[in-house]
């Protein structure tokens, strides 16, 4: 796994990303976004797999799971906010790069990830990330989504969530 750090109303996090369907061991609520086409159209066709035909679009959903969590930070794996995108191809092969963002499309994680989508592979795939805290006290309420480029370009929908951590170190609730 990979994790980026990035500061946000002053409450630090971590991403954890991972391939794969989400962890749903979780007790938290699950919420969706509609779906984003990258329109293939504005970028040369090119055949290879690199690229999408003109016309093709390349689909990405995002949902969360736990998506308001309150409680001791860092929160567990299980309890912790989760987005997964869910990426759907048009044709085989086809290749793209992403990245996370949050609202606004304010950069979460700066690397580009590529998904590659071979000859007779399947034409969908999902990535998980969780977001973490190691502050002891704060709240950050933010929405996660997806940026595609390469040769594609769009921002899916975001997934609203909040992170509020209530304790302190020695499990004392503490008050503002």
């Amino acid at each position: 796994a990979t994790a980026a750090v990035l500061l946000v109303a002053g409450v630090g996090y971590a991403l954890g990303m991972g391939g794969g369907h989400p962890d749903t061991t979780g007790s938290g609520a699950t919420s969706g976004a509609p779906t984003t086409q990258a329109d293939g159209a504005a970028a040369a066709a090119d055949g290879d797999g690199t690229g999408a035909a003109a016309g093709q679009a390349v689909t990405v959903g995002v949902t969360g799971t736990n998506t308001a969590y309150s409680g001791p930070c860092p929160p567990s794996a299980q309890g912790a906010p989760a987005f997964t995108a869910t990426f759907q191809v048009p044709r085989l092969p086809m290749q793209f790069s992403f990245r996370w963002v949050s609202a606004g499309g304010e950069v979460v994680d700066p690397r580009w990830h590529t998904l590659s989508f071979p000859a007779g592979g399947p034409h969908s795939h999902q990535e998980t990330i969780r977001v973490t805290t190691y502050a002891k006290d704060g709240a950050l309420h933010s929405a996660m989504g997806v940026e595609i480029q390469s040769p594609l370009h769009a921002l899916s929908d975001t997934v609203p969530f909040s992170l509020t951590c209530t304790d302190t170190a020695d499990g004392a609730a503490f008050t503002r």
